[in-house]
């Protein structure tokens, strides 16, 4: 069965504004990127991408303004801290684990 993406969250029994969140997707010959969003629409809302650069997992938030366009980076309250023991990268597969503070409600 060939791989696929998947993107899971962990909320805290009393969820405030973070999250432990994990995202898997496959690699051609190590290129590609994968993403996520808590909101159905990609126009408008906070966006994490996440890549590899060759040897580790590179992230950054993006919003969009339309659906054509690169989406530029962004800033807020909001900042993303990898796990190391849950992110694993090679030349097929990636899979990052990471903790989004600030993250819910930006």
């Amino acid at each position: 069965m060939p791989a696929s993406y998947g993107f899971g969250i962990a909320l805290p029994a009393t969820p405030t504004n973070s999250f432990i969140g994990q995202l898997s997707f496959p690699l051609n010959n190590g290129a590609g990127w994968g993403g996520w969003s808590l909101s159905g629409d990609m126009k408008g809302p906070l966006l994490m991408a996440a890549w590899s650069d060759g040897t580790s997992v590179v992230s950054s938030f993006r919003q969009a303004a339309n659906e054509k366009d690169n989406p530029p980076e962004v800033a807020g309250n909001f900042s993303v801290k990898p796990i190391a023991k849950g992110t694993a990268v090679n030349n097929t597969f990636l899979t990052y684990t990471f903790l989004c503070e600030g993250c819910l409600g930006a």
